[in-house]
């Protein structure tokens, strides 16, 4: 014996299986899309972080050159027993090597860099005259002292002139 509504239910149940297979297969397919999104993602995060890694490991490296550069700066005029003329040679070829180096690097990230080893040479010229000045000032110094030396001498030996009289 069938039931009245036997191909009523027959086409529910019909209706119901293809609704849940076109569900399950669109469940699948967004499913893969997530998945091959993400991977796609993935890797792009992945490349992103080795330009990072690059350009922070770069940049460790000019931190560290232009530290380096600053000390023998630093150097220049400090003590007598210093070679200024090797020193500044030092100078200026790290500076040249650094500047090299920093025009093959990407320009918005050592932009600061740039600005700093270009803006170094009038620093080093204001430190050179600095240096000269100091020489001439200790230059004149010892002039002067010399005169004063003389002057009490030369006003000894006339007061004594004076007294033998």
């Amino acid at each position: 014996m069938k039931a009245i509504n036997h191909k009523s239910v027959w086409k529910g149940y019909l209706s119901f299986s293809i609704y849940m297979l076109i569900t399950i297969l669109f469940f699948v397919l967004m499913t893969f899309c997530y998945f091959s999104t993400y991977t796609h993602e993935l890797s792009q995060i992945e490349s992103r972080t080795d330009v990072f890694d690059h350009t922070f490991t770069s940049q460790i490296d000019v931190v560290e050159r232009v530290d380096s550069l600053y000390n023998y700066i630093v150097l220049v005029n400090s003590d007598a027993r210093i070679n200024n003329i090797a020193v500044k040679h030092a100078v200026s070829d790290r500076k040249m090597s650094l500047l090299t180096d920093l025009s093959r690097m990407n320009d918005s990230d050592m932009l600061l860099y740039k600005q700093l080893i270009n803006s170094m040479n009038r620093f080093l010229a204001v430190k050179d005259s600095i240096g000269i000045l100091s020489n001439m000032e200790d230059i004149v110094r010892q002039d002067l002292n010399r005169c004063i030396t003389a002057d009490r001498q030369a006003a000894r030996k006339l007061s004594l002139e004076g007294i033998k009289r």
